[in-house]
């Protein structure tokens, strides 16, 4: 019933954009890498409860592009409920 997740993702461009800005073609096409800690219950058979942290780390490249000048991380948490009841068996 009580399960828990843990989810690495690391995000980049696509193709040759960045070699565009000789600013950016130094640093490459690694954008940021994002970590997931999620914990989930299934409190009855039609309701799950999940809770979530994630948090966004930027590299020097999406740091160029959005201007930002230092370490900045975007961090969130949520909390979602989630019914699922059976209306016709």
């Amino acid at each position: 019933k009580l399960s828990f997740e843990l989810g690495m993702h690391a995000f980049s461009m696509v193709g040759d954009f960045y070699r565009t800005d000789p600013q950016l073609a130094s640093h490459g096409k690694f954008l940021a890498a994002e970590s997931d800690f999620t914990g989930s219950y299934q409190l009855t058979d039609w309701l799950l409860v999940e809770a979530g942290y994630c948090i966004l780390i930027p590299s020097a490249t999406y740091k160029d592009m959005t201007g930002l000048d230092k370490f900045r991380s975007s961090d969130f948490a949520y909390l979602m409920l989630t019914f699922s009841p059976v209306l016709l068996d």
